[in-house]
């Protein structure tokens, strides 16, 4: 059965390449150490893919590029 979830949510998966639109009432970003934190009615979007919470983190690396989220 876990197999069977995993190949649901593979195929679920939006492609690497497609942006990911992030929507919030409010954003801070700490630049030192690449935080970003949004939070009041968080959509984030990924090709046919979205999500919603309260609060979502992000981790930004040196280049700019998405390195975690957690929501």
């Amino acid at each position: 059965m876990t197999a069977a979830l995993l190949a649901l949510l593979a195929l679920a998966a939006p492609p690497a390449q497609a942006p990911l639109d992030i929507q919030a009432d409010t954003v801070e970003l700490d630049q030192r150490t690449g935080r970003a934190v949004f939070s009041g009615g968080v959509r984030a979007t990924q090709g046919p893919t979205t999500l919603t919470c309260a609060r979502l983190t992000a981790r930004i690396d040196e280049a700019g590029g998405l390195t975690e989220l957690v929501a």
